[in-house]
């Protein structure tokens, strides 16, 4: 019988599979400039030449551009 760390293991393959199974959690961003942001992720794209996400904090939504 495989264990659930086993399934997740399997289906991160890639570092934006990561942020794919982090949507409707909390997460924790590091931004340039010792910046961080902590919130839930709501959305995330991923586009050629940007990334973005949607992170709502306690108080604020703000969207990224990385």
């Amino acid at each position: 019988m495989a264990e659930a760390g086993d399934a997740d293991a399997a289906a991160v393959s890639e570092p934006l599979d990561l942020v794919r199974l982090s949507l409707d959690e909390i997460v924790f961003v590091k931004l340039r400039g010792d910046r961080e942001l902590k919130g839930r992720l709501h959305v995330y794209v991923n586009q050629p030449s940007n990334y973005y996400m949607l992170i709502h904090l306690t108080r604020h939504t703000i969207a990224i551009v990385i």
